[in-house]
């Protein structure tokens, strides 16, 4: 059989696993979806996510489809079950990868094998005297530490393997819900500020009990965005891809905002940071009798690499050296995060159609150069985005717009706040609502 991909995961996370095409029962098709590379010195683009009706919580009339690829790369979805092995039973969602994504589903794989743990060690059998032989009885067994718990946050990937017929590349994660944040601000847009999505038919209720449900819905997706970037940059890579297509939710029931969990998918793109990788790997010795053959190494194997972007802009940034680096990818993170910060507070309160993430992206990044002021001053011109509007500026005393400011910043990419800070801002926790 051959490798898993073109890199297998590390040796240290045994929570991946090799499978063989017949441990899965494949149910339904979800669509396709593409991926393209979120770039801090262009307009940016959204990831798309299609299906019909997802986990029964949105009729199929508010689904929809979106549906964005870079060259050929684009990957078929799945929803699918284990029929063989341990995780018999479990429910999964399949993401095929063509044979031209080779690169991009290696990295995926390696990316979420560097932030799953590994699995818990065997537990020591207890000592027949107990490790205090002073105390009577010998005192409490001592239990071994708990092993790291993986994000709540985060996709799990379960593992994947090879269609060796025509090279497709299949990725398993467990499946906790394939309902978008772009999907889910979409159909709550065509809904109305009269409607509750989640139920069948969609609830009606007064318009500002609607507002103040939805904005609970939205403030804990983007809270639960945040949490999972930073458990991704505290592992040492990034996300770069990040947009309303490439976050996950549990449900779309607005009714039951704690019950909602948002987590990161799509980690073709994730950069990684760490010391080994930024400055060509192995021990500070072999680094020194290689000389410059580790950079050069280095330069070829991130010349290759999906995240290759990110590294490209760092060094038109003038971030060019190593220790920038893994600052500037975090801060490519923070500004996509302030896009989607903008784009999850405004879409879901606009007109149906109004608004999609290009055309928000390029109106920050482009139009406005930046300046949320000025920013703030068209989006509340527009009848067609009072909603969003609101949201951002007066419901939260402008908050949300200085949240987005710092966010996206321009030019100082430096002082982006870092996920936690965000956590802690007024307006994601929602003391500028009170």
């Amino acid at each position: 059989m051959r490798p898993l991909f073109a890199a297998r995961p590390s040796t240290r996370c045994h929570s991946i696993r090799i499978f063989e095409p017949n441990d899965f029962a494949v149910s339904s098709k979800l669509g396709k979806a593409g991926f393209l590379s979120v770039s801090t010195l262009r307009p940016r683009k959204s990831e798309g996510r299609e299906g019909g009706d997802r986990d029964g919580l949105l009729p199929s009339s508010l689904g929809g489809s979106q549906s964005v690829a870079e060259g050929t790369v684009e990957v078929t979805l799945y929803r699918g079950r284990i029929i063989r092995g341990p995780l018999m039973g479990t429910r999964c969602l399949l993401k095929a990868y063509p044979a031209s994504g080779d690169a991009l589903a290696a990295n995926e794989l390696a990316a979420f094998a560097s932030v799953q743990p590994a699995a818990a060690a065997a537990a020591p059998a207890p000592s027949a005297r107990g490790p205090y032989p002073w105390l009577a009885g010998g005192g409490p067994t001592p239990r071994p530490p708990a092993p790291p718990r993986a994000s709540p946050h985060l996709s799990v990937l379960l593992g994947g393997f090879e269609l060796a017929s025509s090279g497709e590349r299949w990725l398993a994660f467990r499946d906790e819900g394939a309902l978008s944040a772009d999907a889910w601000a979409r159909a709550a847009a065509a809904a109305g500020p009269g409607r509750l999505l989640g139920m069948q038919p969609p609830l009606f209720a007064r318009p500002g009990r609607t507002a103040r449900l939805r904005r609970a819905f939205a403030l804990r997706t983007l809270r639960g965005v945040m949490r999972g970037l930073a458990t991704l940059h505290a592992a040492d890579r990034t996300h770069g891809s990040l947009g309303p297509g490439s976050v996950l939710l549990s449900t779309g029931d607005e009714t039951d905002a704690p019950a909602l969990t948002a987590r990161l998918a799509d980690l073709a793109f994730s950069a990684d940071t760490s010391p080994g990788a930024l400055v060509g790997g192995g021990t500070l010795g072999e680094l020194w009798d290689m000389g410059g053959l580790a950079l050069a190494l280095r330069d070829a194997r991130e010349a290759a690499s999906p995240a290759a972007l990110v590294w490209r802009e760092a060094a038109a940034a003038g971030a060019g050296a190593v220790w920038d680096r893994p600052l500037f990818a975090k801060a490519a993170d923070a500004a996509a995060a302030g896009h989607l910060v903008a784009y999850l507070s405004m879409a879901p309160f606009c007109d149906p159609g109004s608004l999609d993430p290009v055309s928000l992206a390029r109106l920050l990044d482009v139009t406005c150069q930046g300046d949320v002021e000025a920013a703030r001053t068209f989006v509340e011109a527009e009848p067609a985005w009072s909603g969003g509007a609101a949201m951002l500026g007066d419901a939260s005393g402008g908050a949300g717009w200085e949240l987005v400011g710092r966010l996206i910043a321009p030019r100082d990419w430096r002082g982006r706040p870092t996920p936690e800070a965000c956590l802690e801002h007024p307006f994601l926790s929602g003391a500028a609502f009170e």
